[in-house]
C-alpha cells in the first residue's frame, strides 16, 4: 500500500497525516507532543520507553525510538519505532494490519529485517514490561 505523508508542525505538536493514495478509508493520522514525547494514535497514548533503539541511515539521520502502548490492552497496537523528523516507521495495529512506512524506492529485504527487529520488541515488551 502505498501512503503520501503530510506533517503540520506547531510549537507544542507534530501532526502527522498519512494519506493512503488508493483508499481514503485507510488514512492514518498521529500526533507528537513534544514537550512530553508522548505518541497518539486514534487518541491512544504510546509512551517511550527506550531512545534511539533503531538506526538506519538510509531511513533516517536520527535514529528511531521505541514507543509501546502506555496502557496495554488485549489485540492493542503493538510497539512502534518513532522520530520526529521521519515519523512512524512501522504500525501493527493487532487486528491483522501491519505496514512499515519506507520511502519510495527501498527494498523489501529493509522490510523483512525490520518485522523481525519488532517481533524481538514485542516478545521483549511481553516478557518485561
Amino acid at each position: 500500500m502505498a501512503y503520501e505523508l503530510t506533517k503540520k508542525i506547531n510549537d507544542s505538536s507534530i501532526i502527522y497525516n498519512y494519506k493512503n493514495l488508493s483508499d481514503s478509508e485507510k488514512n492514518i493520522g498521529f500526533k507528537f507532543l513534544k514537550k512530553t514525547n508522548q505518541l497518539f494514535f486514534i487518541g491512544t497514548e504510546f509512551e517511550l520507553i527506550k531512545e534511539n533503539h533503531y538506526s538506519d541511515k538510509t531511513l533516517s539521520e536520527q535514529g528511531f525510538d521505541l514507543y509501546v502502548l502506555a496502557e496495554p490492552i488485549d489485540d492493542g497496537n503493538g510497539p512502534m519505532f518513532f522520530n520526529p523528523e521521519y515519523g512512524i516507521l512501522n504500525l501493527d495495529n493487532g487486528w491483522g494490519m501491519d505496514l512499515i512506512f519506507l520511502k519510495n524506492g527501498q527494498k523489501t529485504e529493509l522490510a523483512k529485517e525490520l518485522n523481525i527487529t519488532l517481533k524481538e520488541k514485542t516478545f521483549y515488551n511481553n516478557v518485561y514490561n
